[in-house]
């Protein structure tokens, strides 16, 4: 937490402060998130090797992701799988890794089960387990077995670069309400959903027509998107009082309560006792006394 914040609060900063720095540490991170994205989806990195489960990884995973998965295509040269039992469908290989230790090699073995039927592999270095990252013992029994292609179920959607992330389509007062497009359709849609709930309560037959109705748009939803990648002109059967989502007045008020001002905490009566006069020397009380008898022997 601190060192998100270091060079935006210190012990010394106001609550006012604080609250605008937020806004400012906020603002600053979400400027480099949307700078590391951009170059994932526009600067892919060279590939090491020819296997084509490496092109998945790089056009699946952002490109810091990349560079770990990189990681383990490096250590594909020091291993070496071996079949050892094959138990139905159930194939047991033992990985031999040559390892460095300090100025001389080490051999550790690895045992990896691949189940041929489902292609799932299982690693006793739980590497995918731990961190979400195919190990290279595990690639390495694919090569063995002629397999050049990983299931989808081992590209982790967390480290996908195509998908987009949920907390981006919320309106925050660091992000530019205006100018951002997803946001602002998010909110409308929220909000004419809240509408229709609050119109049908807890009636049963009401819930259904919703339901219906959802199915439909979500059908008329697929129809254009498979419409604009065949270049085809689709023309919507939703009425036209469903095109404007909110109205303009609503959008203000949502503008000006994302831009609003902060002010400074009111100054509140503490509970106790109130405070009194620090205390002084004798020394101090005589010499404050005798300035106070001059001052009125001397009247300006």
């Amino acid at each position: 937490m601190n060192a998100f914040f270091d060079g935006y609060v210190n012990s010394k900063t106001t609550l006012k402060q604080f609250v605008e720095q937020y806004d400012n540490a906020l603002r600053s991170k979400v400027e480099k998130e949307t700078k590391v994205d951009f170059k994932s989806r526009n600067k892919l990195y060279d590939c090491l090797t020819v296997y084509r489960f490496e092109k998945q990884f790089r056009v699946a995973y952002t490109n810091s992701k990349f560079k770990e998965v990189q990681l383990e295509m490096k250590r594909l040269v020091y291993c070496c799988a071996n079949l050892i039992k094959e138990k139905g469908a159930i194939c047991t290989y033992h990985v031999r890794e040559a390892i460095v230790m300090g100025e001389g090699m080490k051999k550790a073995e690895f045992v990896v089960y691949f189940n041929s039927i489902e292609c799932e592999l299982q690693c006793m270095c739980r590497l995918f387990e731990f961190r979400g990252i195919m190990c290279a013992h595990s690639h390495s029994v694919l090569i063995e077995r002629s397999i050049y292609e990983v299931p989808t179920k081992y590209i982790v959607s967390r480290w996908r670069k195509d998908l987009e992330r949920g907390y981006t389509c919320i309106p925050t007062t660091y992000s530019n309400f205006g100018s951002y497009l997803h946001p602002k359709l998010y909110d409308n849609y929220h909000n004419t959903l809240d509408e229709i709930l609050d119109l049908a309560s807890n009636d049963d037959a009401k819930h259904k027509v919703i339901q219906l109705g959802l199915m439909k748009i979500k059908d008329e939803v697929r129809t254009v998107q498979s419409s604009s990648v065949s270049n085809v002109p689709y023309t919507s059967t939703l009425p036209p009082s469903h095109t404007s989502l909110k109205s303009p007045s609503r959008i203000n008020t949502t503008k000006e309560s994302m831009t609003r001002k902060v002010l400074s905490s009111l100054v509140a009566r503490r509970r106790g006792r109130p405070c009194t006069k620090r205390k002084v020397s004798n020394i101090d009380a005589i010499v404050n006394r005798l300035k106070g008898k001059n001052k009125k022997a001397n009247p300006v």
